[in-house]
């Protein structure tokens, strides 16, 4: 809910012809998407279910109504590393939501990669912090050929819905 209330806050302030929205999201949200993070199961909610947030033509309703079904399918509760990872994808989602409300201003999502910080000692995490920023970067200042997209920590458009490794070829749907 945090990005929706400085989306709302800010949008009227944003050049209408220049202005852009970059909300950092996770590659844990293509984790949830597809179900895993390697042999970690990630959420209990159908492909179907999940399905909204996969679109250019999702609502905020549907948004909402995925965190709602994955509560019911989890007797109410969410576990923390997939409410994590929905929480991602449904920010991802809300970036597409806002280029069909707003297509003149340029709403982009990026992943900064698995970053080597204090919180991810002992996790693998190899990024350092300057590369951690490569996909952030793109995103405000570069050409995204598009809107509503969802850029890996590469700066390459990613899908939302299966991983793609930096240095793999980038999405092309």
């Amino acid at each position: 809910m945090g990005p929706k209330r400085v989306c709302d806050a800010f949008l009227p302030m944003l050049d209408k012809k220049e202005g852009r929205i970059v909300n950092v999201s996770s590659g844990a949200a293509s984790a949830y998407m597809k179900g895993s993070m390697g042999k970690m199961k990630m959420g209990k909610c159908t492909k179907e279910e999940k399905a909204p947030l996969l679109s250019f033509d999702v609502t905020w309703e549907q948004i909402l109504g995925c965190v709602e079904a994955e509560k019911k399918a989890g007797s109410g509760t969410i576990e923390p590393f997939t409410a994590y990872g929905l929480s991602k994808a449904g920010l991802t989602a809300y970036t597409m939501y806002l280029a069909k409300l707003y297509p003149a201003i340029v709403s982009s999502s990026c992943s900064p990669g698995f970053i080597a910080t204090a919180m991810t000692k002992g996790y693998g995490a190899k990024l350092t912090p300057e590369q951690g920023t490569v996909s952030l970067r793109h995103c405000l200042f570069g050409k995204l050929g598009g809107n509503g997209w969802y850029f890996g920590s590469d700066a390459k458009r990613s899908p939302l819905d299966k991983a793609r490794e930096p240095g793999d070829p980038e999405y092309k749907p």
